[in-house]
């Protein structure tokens, strides 16, 4: 019974807590990508070896989560010795949010427990971090073969995967287990406004089509693997009563992902182009370093902003976001750098983009007046004495 209710009021919590992520996310995550991209395009530096600039920044994020982590511990275990001085407890209720940021930020803090190969090596977490490493891969090979057009294609089809995956009778993964049909319409719905328009096209290569599939289900997968990771971790945390075990956190991500990019970053000739064209002379430049700090800085607020977002909704939910932040994102591009849409205007598409956003526009209000069914049906209370009898008979 009390595993019910607790239960219960997870759920209640995720749901107050799905919008705030998601609102974090949208705003996170494309302020990191453009200050990448503003960052890359005034420097003089340049460093063509992607691969070996991954794990770089995989280190700097390690490096920094762990410094930021141990702060926060320090400052946690003063807070509490401050406390047991007063003799006073603290009240769970009356935590303020920067507390939270804090207990949350210092719960990275590496134990054995968190360095135990049986925590963090599970089969949904190892499966999760290989699909991650090889999507990055894919990508790297597919951005030297593949249109942009093309690409505007390939990042949705995670979302129709995902869809398709829903719909498929008695095949839920652990991962989908909350989604419901509601859910698979508005991402459907989603998915096809912004199939329809004209910056897509679906001519490409034989070799572009193997890396747009290949991309696609290493996305969905990882996605499906960490999500069940997730929830598996939450439930080893509720039943075990004694040795709680540590839930897994974005150290471990990025540790693992660090060791997996590892044996790609020696088979391929990065390290050897680099030490021939001489760009391993960057790394005594405090200007390069800089750069890759805060590079490597944007990319882990963004995979903070994700994980979160992954916590608390599902899947569905999740590739509708992250489909709609991609289609804006150009238009960010457009209206803080100048960038124009060189292909909107001579590909064939079945909405313009005024239509796409009207549509969008058109979906968001059915989905909140769905949403909040009260609010169209406020009922005048008189203040004579026929008002509760005019109220039931409303």
């Amino acid at each position: 019974m009390a595993r019910g209710e607790s239960l219960r009021t997870r759920l209640r919590l995720l749901r107050n807590q799905e919008p705030l992520a998601c609102v974090l996310y949208s705003l996170v995550q494309p302020s990191s990508t453009v200050s990448s991209t503003w960052i890359a395009s005034i420097s003089e530096y340049r460093f063509p070896h992607p691969i070996l600039t991954t794990a770089v920044h995989l280190v700097i994020s390690i490096v920094t989560l762990l410094a930021v982590s141990l702060v926060a511990k320090s400052i946690l275990s003063a807070s509490v010795a401050s406390s047991k001085r007063k003799l006073t407890s603290p009240n769970p209720g009356s935590t303020s949010i920067l507390q939270r940021i804090i207990s949350l930020l210092a719960s990275h803090t590496p134990t054995r427990q968190h360095l135990a190969p049986s925590h963090f090596l599970s089969p949904s977490f190892l499966a999760a971090s290989i699909a991650a490493v090889l999507a990055s891969l894919v990508q790297t090979h597919a951005s030297r073969v593949t249109e942009p057009q093309f690409w505007s294609l390939v990042k949705l089809l995670p979302l129709g995967i995902t869809i398709f995956t829903f719909i498929i009778p008695h095949a839920h993964p652990l991962a989908l287990e909350d989604a419901t049909s509601s859910h698979a319409s508005v991402a459907a719905a989603v998915w096809l406004i912004l199939l329809a328009g004209p910056d897509i096209t679906w001519t490409a290569t034989k070799e572009a089509w193997v890396c747009a599939v290949l991309h696609s289900v290493c996305v969905v997968g990882w996605v499906l693997s960490l999500k069940s990771a997730m929830k598996e971790s939450e439930r080893e945390t509720d039943t075990s009563e004694e040795g709680r075990k540590p839930s897994l956190t974005i150290f471990h991500y990025l540790l693992l992902s660090l060791l997996l990019l590892i044996p790609p970053l020696i088979t391929s000739d990065e390290i050897s182009n680099a030490l021939s064209s001489g760009h391993f002379g960057f790394f005594t430049e405090p200007g390069f370093w800089i750069q890759e700090l805060v590079m490597a800085w944007c990319g882990l607020a963004s995979l903070g902003v994700f994980w979160s977002m992954t916590q608390v909704t599902n899947p569905l939910i999740l590739f509708t976001i992250v489909s709609l932040k991609d289609y804006a994102l150009p238009y960010v591009y457009h209206h803080i750098f100048g960038n124009p849409f060189p292909f909107s205007h001579f590909l064939p598409a079945i909405l313009r983009p005024k239509q796409q956003i009207l549509a969008l526009l058109v979906l968001g209000v059915v989905i909140f007046a769905e949403s909040n069914p009260g609010l169209g049906n406020v009922v005048p209370v008189s203040r004579g004495d026929h008002s509760s009898s005019d109220t039931k008979e409303r």
